[in-house]
């Protein structure tokens, strides 16, 4: 299947269709690109406008109409029509705690009470407050909130480059849909 492009004739209000080849790949002189037919039928090549590498393959890439997000060898896109709002967000690690807690006070309340001995005991607070150190030191997320739900992504740790390449993605999401 050939790419259809809608072009527009200088000093014309004229739409035209033009399917491109391999052999033919030369567009006219007189035509040019409308950027006004953005559907999503129309099988165009997205034009990448900023890219944010983590340390591995991992990347946030924001093109024409979408945010590709790779991490953890999966690759996740959104298009930038149903995403509400671009964050990030240090959030403390829930399971951690609570587990923590747990086996904290249990094991407190065991050798208090003599029924564990006292170093299966002390192993057992050093393991809770191994948890609660890890809950409460918590993690960096960036939060994708799209209309129907919410995407979490874990960082490695907070960074300023991050936080500046999220507020040019969500300052052109702003732009592009008030556009529309």
């Amino acid at each position: 299947m050939q790419p259809t492009y809608f072009l527009i004739e200088n000093q014309s209000n004229r739409v035209i269709t033009y399917e491109v080849s391999d052999i033919d790949s030369e567009i006219p002189s007189h035509l040019y690109y409308s950027y006004t037919y953005n559907y999503e039928w129309i099988n165009r090549q997205e034009n990448i406008l900023s890219q944010y590498e983590f340390e591995k393959t991992d990347y946030l890439r924001l093109s024409d109409n979408e945010l590709q997000i790779r991490k953890s060898e999966k690759t996740h896109v959104f298009s930038l029509k149903e995403i509400k709002s671009l964050d990030m967000e240090f959030r403390y690690l829930i399971i951690p705690l609570i587990i923590g807690g747990i086996v904290l006070s249990l094991s407190l309340v065991s050798i208090f009470s003599a029924v564990v001995e006292s170093w299966v005991g002390m192993m057992l607070v050093t393991i809770g407050v191994i948890l609660l150190y890890f809950g409460i030191k918590g993690s960096y997320q960036v939060s994708v909130e799209t209309f129907s739900s919410k995407f979490s992504f874990f960082l490695d740790d907070e960074d300023k480059g991050l936080q500046s390449f999220l507020a040019g993605v969500n300052n052109y999401r702003k732009r592009k849909m008030n556009n529309f």
